[in-house]
């Protein structure tokens, strides 16, 4: 078939189309892949590629532009929890011939060996670079060295907690990023030897946040302690002012448990001279010139060391015993509260989120009524009208109607009760310390909506914002810094859903001012009385503000601007620990010192907080329970508060800079106020009396069931329970004079049918203590079972296999350690 030139000619025209349509977009590509060409980026991730799973971490980025000019965004991308991909991103302007570096932070849901940096312009990428990275699990210890020489402090990497591995991270001084959250993959910090004077103010302010957090740093002196000292003067428990050469360093020993020797100590040392800053500890000092060798500074949760020797020379660089001297070190963690590490539990903060008043249901009462209405007016109702009519056969045309009718008011009633506008769900926890610039925040922002809706959310830059950990579904997330704000496109959500994300930051520390004191009766009435003033100096009302103490809580109301309350309290028992599931590593060789949790260790902190145990009867306290439990619950156990005195109080303010933009919406606040207070002790005259009060307590291992603890637990036949005791705050003494175990039950009487051992610091075994009977028991030779820091362990095992004795009740087994100063 023979085809006509009118149609050749179309057919021509057609095919040169279609190259046109398929060449055009290579066409446009071509720019794009040539400047890629152009294009160089390298990239650095974490602390010596180090990270930590649930932890902020910096991914240092440099771009070299050798092409025309370039403007779009630089993308983190890593693997989310449920295999999505998730994006921290930073906008960023390359000009032919520039050099740019930038810092992107990045929050690990889960564990992952790589991650993926790419140049995206135009929202195509067009240069890449993948970065190696290996993430700890949250719990291994992490130790940044930011030394002139760090092999001398691989050491550490024997540092092991009985439930982890120990990292050792090397650093360099431009390592240390500018935002404290960033150092939290970070469990300790050390410098020796570099010049800290080059930290910029955003590196000083992030250390100094960081160490109030609950960080611990340790700061060398020796022969470069002037530079080392340079940026860190303003944390330090020591001003140095010069050098000083002392005999021998022997003073040291008395801080290691097992000297392996101590040759290296006894030679001659240089070592930093200076004054002691307000609130340091000496823990060891040389006798001939009482200069302090070690010195230690609490600074909110945590504690800043200064060695006056450089650990990395001579003698301690040959010091057989120097692990030892860090075990010391490290273990000294300040007893924390539970909510210290800001949301632990994802479950209960998804909770909090969802808990708004318009997604509560309204009441059966109103259902039934709307559902016997509706009954009324289709059945009875419409026939009698009809039937008054005269037109019954009505009915097929009044049924349908009215069926539509109340469907039209159900959904009119639906839209009015859960409304029209998304809603901002705003919950922060803030961390106050007085005399702190800062306080830490914690925050969760959901957002409902009342239809199907995509939205973009602006978070201020005081905050960085990530998703929720186990929770993210599988969507694929994108947070970019624009430098002035944190933006979140494209959160797409569905009619009546929620959308959760988590904020980390701090904002200025409101004012609150306290005078209050603990006061011991005398050795023969062990209780401990809190009294003082705690006054609201900032502009916040704190609502249902209790005082929270070891043991004890008073409920203060509502506490407002200027207003001041009179505090009486009388402690009488030990609190569990809030550091209960801290990662520890043994400090007395042959003990695990593995952190045993129990499921429930009778705290009452969260109801303390709340208020109230029946959270369940009202959203406003169901909200405030699930908040708290997010900060107090890890690994579905209660950490409590520790051994610390605390303000705690709610406001419907919220500190989080955060919105919807552009929609229109409206916001339901909570917040959290936790103000750490730190009362003056009275001990009296002559000897110091450290009442169970003043202890705080970690279950160490249990073979019984329920509750375990040394107040209300049952042991039952062949079960056993061993805790540990540990003074509640630092206290200085030269030799333990008496200890007093406490056994008290309310059920059994004579002969405990007990198993009670202590731990001998000194043998390193448990020792049984013979014949206890219930009541008050005096120990002999009482040195042997105290160990560092006022450190107590205790086994209780029951022996018994008699029915009658069986289970054995303890309602309390605790102490009273009566020491000299």
């Amino acid at each position: 078939m023979r085809l006509s030139k009118r149609k050749v000619w179309h057919i021509l025209a057609f095919t040169i189309l279609c190259l046109a349509l398929l060449s055009g977009p290579a066409s446009l590509a071509a720019p794009l892949n040539q400047d890629a060409a152009k294009v160089t980026i390298q990239a650095e991730a974490g602390f010596d590629q180090r990270c930590k799973e649930g932890f902020w971490f910096p991914v240092r980025v440099t771009l070299e532009n050798n092409g025309p000019n370039l403007e779009g965004r630089v993308d983190v991308r890593i693997p989310g929890y449920a295999g999505n991909s998730i994006s921290y991103s930073a906008s960023v302007t390359l000009p032919t011939g520039s050099r740019k570096e930038l810092v992107i932070y990045v929050y690990p849901e889960g564990y992952f060996s790589s991650l993926d940096v790419f140049l995206n312009v135009d929202n195509r990428d067009i240069a890449q670079t993948a970065v190696r990275t290996s993430c700890a699990s949250s719990t291994d210890l992490v130790f940044g060295v930011v030394a002139a020489n760090t092999s001398p402090f691989n050491v550490l990497n024997n540092l092991s907690p009985a439930n982890g591995s120990a990292v050792v991270a090397q650093m360099e001084v431009e390592d240390i990023p500018e935002r404290a959250q960033a150092l939290g993959t970070l469990d300790f910090l050390i410098f020796s030897d570099v010049d800290t004077g080059l930290l910029s103010t955003g590196q000083r302010s992030a250390l100094a946040e960081w160490a109030a957090g609950g960080g611990l740093m340790v700061v060398s002196g020796g022969p470069g302690w002037q530079k080392t000292a340079a940026g860190l003067a303003d944390l330090l428990p020591v001003r140095p002012s010069g050098t000083q050469q002392i005999a021998n360093l022997l003073p040291l020993q008395d801080l290691v448990p097992e000297v392996a020797s101590n040759d290296a100590l006894q030679e001659s040392a240089l070592i930093a001279t200076g004054s002691l800053t307000s609130g340091a500890d000496v823990l060891a000092f040389d006798p001939d010139t009482q200069l302090p060798l070690v010195a230690r500074r609490q600074t909110g949760n945590g504690y800043v060391y200064y060695l006056a020797a450089d650990p990395a020379g001579q003698p301690l660089r040959n010091w057989d015993s120097i692990e030892g001297l860090y075990r010391h070190i490290f273990s000294s963690r300040v007893d924390e509260p539970g909510w210290a590490d800001g949301i632990t539990s994802w479950e209960m903060a998804d909770e909090a989120a969802s808990a708004l008043p318009s997604l509560d249901l309204p009441s059966a009462f109103l259902i039934c009524c709307f559902l016997g209405l509706y009954v009324m007016v289709i059945g009875p109702l419409n026939y009698f009208a009809l039937h008054k009519l005269k037109r019954r056969e009505l009915a097929w045309i009044s049924v349908p109607v009215l069926v539509v009718l109340f469907s039209a008011l159900s959904f009119m009633f639906g839209s009015i009760f859960r409304g029209n506008m998304p809603v901002l769900h705003r919950l922060a926890v803030v961390q106050v310390d007085p005399g702190a610039p800062q306080a830490q925040v914690n925050g969760l922002v959901g957002i409902f909506s009342p239809k199907r809706a995509a939205y973009q959310l602006e978070v201020g830059s005081r905050f960085m914002a990530h998703s929720f950990p186990m929770n993210s579904s599988g969507e694929t997330w994108r947070f970019e810094d624009t430098g002035a704000e944190t933006l979140i496109p494209n959160i797409r959500v569905d009619v009546g859903g929620i959308k959760s994300l988590a904020l980390d930051g701090y904002v200025p520390a409101p004012s609150f001012a306290y005078d209050l004191q603990l006061k011991i009766r005398d050795s023969l009435n062990p209780d401990v009385i809190l009294e003082g003033s705690v006054t609201n100096q900032s502009d916040l009302t704190l609502a249902d503000a209790v005082l929270l103490a070891p043991g004890a809580a008073q409920s203060l109301g509502d506490l407002g601007p200027g207003e001041t309350q009179t505090i009486a309290l009388v402690l009488q028992q030990a609190q569990a620990s809030g550091l209960l599931t801290t990662p520890t590593f043994p400090t007395v060789p042959g003990n695990s010192g593995y952190p045993y949790s129990s499921s429930y260790t009778g705290d009452t902190t969260i109801e303390d907080i709340v208020g109230t145990y029946a959270y369940y009867d009202d959203i406003e306290h169901y909200r405030r329970y699930s908040l708290v439990s997010a900060v107090l619950t890890r690994d579905y156990v209660n950490t409590g508060r520790g051994g610390g005195i605390y303000l705690s109080g709610w406001t419907k303010e919220s500190p989080l800079d955060a919105g919807l933009i552009p929609a229109r919406f409206t916001t339901v606040d909570t917040t959290l106020y936790l103000v750490s207070l730190h009362p003056t002790y009275s001990y009296g005259d002559g000897s110091l009396v450290i009442p169970p009060a003043l202890f705080t307590w970690n279950v160490m291992g249990n073979t019984t069931y329920g509750y375990t603890g040394p107040y209300g637990t049952n042991l039952y036949d062949g079960s056993a329970l061993t805790v540990e005791y540990m003074i509640s705050r630092p206290i200085e003494y030269s030799n333990v004079t008496s200890l007093d175990i406490h056994l008290v039950s309310s059920v059994n009487s004579g002969q405990t049918h007990l198993a009670i051992s202590l731990w001998d610091f000194e043998e390193e075994y448990f020792v049984e203590q013979p014949d206890l009977s219930w009541g008050d028991f005096q120990v002999p030779d009482p040195a042997r079972y105290v160990g560092p820091g006022g450190r107590i362990r205790v086994h209780a095992e029951n022996l018994s296999t008699d029915t009658y004795t069986g289970n054995i009740q303890i309602d309390r087994m605790d102490f009273t350690l009566v020491v000299e100063q």
